[in-house]
């Protein structure tokens, strides 16, 4: 073997790995991109998961709409077992016109309250998942 195959055999080897960086390296971003939208979903069905009860309980007459925004005030932390992820939920409600905004001054009777429901993990998300209803009076939960 001469020089100028040792040069070439040396320029391959180099070539291939850094092939094999690069191709590892889009592996791993995508690997972190799918444990990503895992989160995002199992947040996202979270978040609707207090939606939904906030619908059960007035379409039972559990809850009066007047107590949207007393009940769905608060924080708490929810540790799923199968995907072990721990969950940040912060529930907000508050009186709101029909198109959601919040309210200046609030009202005794409100037409619309709305429920923002914001999850957060302390690691892993790399933007924290928020979804929102605003509900509205009928004859139903009055």
């Amino acid at each position: 073997m001469n020089l100028l195959e040792m040069v070439l055999a040396l320029f391959a080897v180099l070539f291939f790995t850094t092939v094999a960086l690069v191709y590892n390296r889009v592996a791993w971003d995508s690997m972190e991109y799918i444990d990503d939208s895992n989160k995002v979903i199992q947040a996202t069905h979270l978040g609707h998961r207090y939606l939904d009860e906030v619908d059960a309980k007035l379409f039972s007459k559990q809850l009066a709409f007047n107590n949207i925004t007393t009940n769905f005030n608060f924080t708490q932390t929810v540790n799923l077992v199968h995907p072990s992820y721990v969950y940040t939920v912060q529930a907000t409600a508050f009186q709101c016109d029909s198109m959601g905004v919040a309210l200046s001054t609030p009202v005794t009777k409100p037409l619309y309250s709305r429920v923002n429901i914001r999850m957060t993990t302390p690691y892993g998300m790399k933007v924290p998942v928020q979804v929102f209803r605003i509900y509205s009076r009928t004859n139903y939960n009055i």
